[in-house]
């Protein structure tokens, strides 16, 4: 959702985000998914520490340790329990885009 620009309620396309957010030839699909930018759930402490396990990933990059099944099957259980999928928040620094 960064490459899009708030103009009110229309939103349009903002060159520098697309820009920026592919530069990569790699791409993530998904069928669900929810987006709250910088107004997310809080992660319950039991995904923050899962015998040692940090599900969320700190810094830029990505998470590329492989999380225990039974981590990532409560996840998703949890995360379906919210009921609250697609685009739900703006980005955190939505008000630096222009």
């Amino acid at each position: 959702m960064s490459v899009l620009k708030n103009l009110g309620n229309d939103m349009t396309p903002y060159q520098p985000n697309i820009s920026h957010d592919t530069q990569t030839d790699k791409v993530l699909i998904g069928e669900e998914f929810a987006y709250w930018g910088g107004s997310g759930p809080e992660i319950p402490q039991r995904f923050r520490d899962y015998e040692g396990t940090d599900i969320c990933k700190k810094g830029p990059g990505h998470k590329s340790e492989i999380l225990p099944d039974e981590l990532v099957t409560e996840f998703i259980e949890w995360f379906r329990s919210l009921e609250q999928t697609g685009y739900q928040g703006k980005p955190l620094d939505w008000a630096r885009t222009p």
